[in-house]
């Protein structure tokens, strides 16, 4: 019998700018399902790839990483409805169209991937079941 927390989709308010402090109807909200414990060990086992020829003495191997390409596709992934928000000038509404939407904050982004990842600390009020 596997014990745990069964994760469902959640309205994330990211803490963004003044976001938090608008009106309830207003603010930027997102659609997320946090990564269990599971993805996050499989998604940290993904972000390094080791490669023969090691650059220190001592070493056989030598990291790649891939975080940026794990970190996108987690985030479109684990990302579904966007309510309130336009990227210059362009209303978006799902999380692919804002991960990949020109000019958007990367502070945004990051904000929403560590809700992803640590669903586990937000406080109450931040999180609004469906």
């Amino acid at each position: 019998m596997e014990v745990g927390i069964k994760l469902d989709w959640t309205w994330y308010v990211p803490d963004y700018k003044n976001n938090r402090e608008l009106k309830e109807e207003e603010q930027l909200m997102i659609e997320i399902m946090p990564l269990d414990h599971n993805e996050k060990v499989k998604v940290g086992k993904r972000v390094k790839t080791f490669i023969p020829g090691g650059t220190r003495p001592g070493k056989k191997y030598a990291e790649e990483t891939n975080a940026t390409t794990i970190a996108k596709e987690t985030f479109i992934e684990k990302t579904r409805e966007v309510k309130n928000c336009v990227v210059n000038g362009i209303e978006v509404i799902t999380g692919k169209e804002l991960y990949e939407a020109d000019g958007v904050d990367s502070d945004l982004i990051i904000d929403i991937t560590n809700a992803i990842y640590e669903r586990s600390i937000l406080e109450a009020g931040l999180i609004k079941n469906s």
